[in-house]
């Protein structure tokens, strides 16, 4: 039997975190041709502003907080994006790693799946109006 490998450019995002030092201490991979994807960050930001009541100890929330990343991105991202620093650990400013996770994907998700739907919408524009 022959093997068949297709190359296909998902056209995926990565965000990396570094440090003060410049040293890489977390990343992430999206891939922002999902539609529903900004509604994703907008629930999440919902979530975490008023948590399940049966969330009781820091470590329940820890998980809940990761758990709904994994499931956000479609994979899990553990020990990609919370291996050295857990997603309710917080930085310098008083906010969680999460937040800080979570303001990125909002800042750069929204523009780029605007980006892309124009450039497929004129290219479909363009193949199906001659």
């Amino acid at each position: 039997m022959q093997k068949k490998t297709y190359k296909v450019d998902t056209e995926s995002m990565t965000f990396t975190f570094t440090d003060a030092d410049g040293e890489q201490f977390a990343f992430f991979k999206l891939n922002p041709t999902d539609p529903r994807i900004m509604n994703k960050c907008k629930n999440m930001a919902t979530v975490f502003a008023d948590p399940p009541k049966t969330i009781t100890t820091h470590l329940q929330w820890e998980e809940f907080v990761e758990d709904k990343f994994c499931e956000f991105l479609g994979y899990d991202c553990r020990q990609t994006l919370f291996g050295r620093i857990a997603a309710t650990d917080f930085m310098k400013d008083g906010r969680p790693f999460a937040s800080h996770v979570l303001d990125v994907m909002i800042a750069h998700v929204g523009p780029e799946i605007k980006r892309r739907h124009e450039e497929n919408l004129a290219r479909h524009l363009a193949k199906y109006s001659k």
